[in-house]
């Protein structure tokens, strides 16, 4: 589960998803990778996180799907599903995870820790990956590896 920060209105987040995603504190907003393992907390900030600097490595923007009601209530947005490569090199690189900045990319929202390690070490190694944000209250949101 993505752990949302302090810096981050949890409120926002309700309000947000149950409106449109691409409104407010989302709009612009970046997914990232990380290569250290550190276990996210409520009081993590961006510096405490060492972004992924393979070749052809970017921040990428979540394109938000239509705001949905879950079995449990929570309203709810999926990113579409993103794609993470090298493009040059290859270098071999561990990514322990991913975060979520705000649009000027100096704000972190949130980060999540891989259940493990993935690593890319061929320019046919990429990382799929589909972020849901719940409107919970607690302003969840949690990433799935989809291959």
């Amino acid at each position: 589960m993505m752990t949302m920060v302090d810096a981050f209105n949890e409120a926002a987040i309700a309000q947000l998803l149950a409106a449109a995603p691409a409104t407010g504190p989302f709009a612009g907003a970046l997914l990232g990778l990380f290569t250290n393992n550190i276990t996210p907390t409520r009081s993590t900030i961006l510096a405490d996180l060492v972004e992924a600097a393979y070749a052809g490595y970017a921040r990428q923007a979540g394109v938000y799907s239509v705001p949905g009601r879950d079995q449990n209530g929570n309203i709810g947005s999926f990113t579409t599903r993103l794609i993470w490569q090298e493009t040059g090199g290859p270098t071999a690189v561990n990514v322990y995870g991913i975060f979520l900045v705000d649009s000027t990319g100096m704000i972190l929202y949130g980060a999540e820790l891989f259940d493990t390690p993935i690593t890319l070490t061929t320019l046919l190694d990429y990382i799929a990956t589909v972020t849901e944000f719940l409107g919970t209250g607690s302003g969840t949101g949690f990433t799935t590896v989809v291959e």
